[in-house]
């Protein structure tokens, strides 16, 4: 069973509840309230790990906390969608008829507004909308955002303020502004519910999933059939024995010994990326590397549904090192996605071979596809939706400067969105929240 976590304000957490009540799902909530949308920081640095998964009732923590922490767990949050934004204004109209062509706005995309606007009879010329920049990171923002509303409607700019913050709505209504607060609807509750479902249980198939590990050593000497030789061939070899054992013994890993040398270790993929930092540090290798009396030491890891599967792809791995010539390590997901070399200096990148889907993106960006698909790889290993190019290169081991011209190359294209804005404490710019679309 799913244990979830659920963050938002009270009012909020109680509509959800209210539909999960209804929808009889096999999980258990728990229901975080909060006043501030900061307070999240605090309880996911000392909780998350209790849950499988977050779900945050708006974007605004969301990006908040993604900004602040690497998620451990699954993470979601409601989205912002027309159907909320349409009931919303529905809301407001029946207020005492308030006009909702001149707006004030927050924590919601201008291109969903226009959207609903033009799908219930309005053209872009009939409204106005100001929008608050959505920097959710910078000092006093839920201030800076009623101050904002507040000074567009004394000043006669709208007549009504939408926000997508409960603090912001109650602040503003109880100094009489006209105010309506935008709610997830239920189909969209309910849709982020069976996503984090699903994505649970993909989760629990690859971590139970079966990861093979295939060592395959070359000696300095080749020796000869003299006693002499045999014993020290013995001797030699089981010292190499001794290291692949006491790394087996970490994650409980078996070991099946080949009479040509070969070794293989058998064990979940949860357990072999928990003891190499999800496929980054691989002590063993570096170990094994160091010895001076191995000439080559060649590594696959292989990832499968099968065992079968799993040992061919390990194979393949393997064999991909010895081609290379050098003391490394291929990770194969399946034969067209395959990770590596990972060598012991940890001087090299791995190189990630695509699937045929990117080779378009590839051929519009001009950004080869072993990139593209690390780039994907990188945000599906943290869990990130959403990601500041500072951190995105951060992730990818890679400059700033590099993450920058990458970014607007598949900006250019259309394959990324920017979705709001993220300052901190440090000076300079705003940093862009981006997600990407392929």
């Amino acid at each position: 069973m799913i244990r979830l976590a659920i963050l938002g304000p009270q009012k909020s957490l109680n509509y959800v509840q209210e539909i999960l009540s209804e929808m009889h799902c096999y999980l258990e909530a728990v229901y975080v309230p909060y006043t501030d949308y900061h307070e999240v920081l605090p309880f996911l640095e000392k909780s998350e790990r209790n849950f499988d998964a977050i779900l945050f009732t708006g974007m605004t923590p969301y990006l908040y906390a993604s900004q602040n922490l690497t998620p451990s767990v699954i993470w979601e949050y409601l989205p912002r969608n027309k159907i909320s934004f349409l009931s919303a204004l529905l809301k407001a109209n029946r207020q005492n008829g308030i006009n909702i062509c001149k707006i004030s706005l927050d924590c919601y995309e201008e291109s969903i507004v226009y959207e609903t606007y033009r799908e219930i009879g309005y053209q872009k010329n009939d409204i106005l909308i100001l929008k608050y920049p959505s920097l959710v990171t910078e000092e006093n923002y839920l201030t800076q955002v009623c101050q904002f509303h507040e000074l567009n409607y004394y000043k006669k700019k709208v007549g009504l303020c939408v926000t997508g913050l409960s603090f912001v709505a109650q602040t503003l209504s109880e100094k009489g502004i006209p105010c309506v607060k935008i709610e997830p609807s239920a189909d969209a509750i309910i849709q982020q519910i069976n996503k984090i479902q699903l994505n649970y249980q993909l989760r629990i198939k690859e971590e139970n999933s079966l990861a093979i590990l295939l060592i395959d050593t070359d000696f300095l000497e080749e020796y000869s059939v003299c006693n002499q030789n045999l014993i020290q061939r013995f001797k030699n070899k089981n010292q190499i024995l001794e290291l692949i054992y006491i790394f087996a013994s970490k994650m409980k890993a078996a070991v099946l010994e080949y009479p040509d040398g070969r070794c293989y270790l058998f064990t979940t993929t949860a357990d072999l990326k928990a003891e190499t930092d999800s496929f980054t540090r691989l002590e063993l290798l570096f170990s094994i590397h160091n010895k001076n009396i191995i000439k080559n030491v060649f590594m696959g890891i292989g990832l499968g549904e099968t065992p079968q599967s799993a040992k061919f792809h390990a194979e393949l791995g393997c064999q991909k090192a010895r081609q290379n010539g050098i003391d490394c390590c291929y990770i194969v997901y399946d034969e067209n996605s395959i990770a590596g070399p990972i060598s012991p200096s940890n001087k090299e990148e791995p190189v990630i071979h695509a699937d045929r889907p990117l080779l378009s993106i590839s051929q519009q960006t001009g950004i080869n596809t072993s990139t593209l698909q690390k780039m994907k790889l990188v945000l599906a290993q943290y869990h990130l939706d959403i990601v500041t190019p500072q951190k995105f290169a951060q992730l990818m081991h890679i400059s700033p400067r590099s993450m920058n011209r990458l970014l607007l190359a598949l900006e250019d294209h259309g394959y990324i969105q920017v979705v709001g804005k993220s300052s901190s404490s440090s000076p300079g710019r705003p940093s862009r929240l981006i997600r990407l679309n392929f």
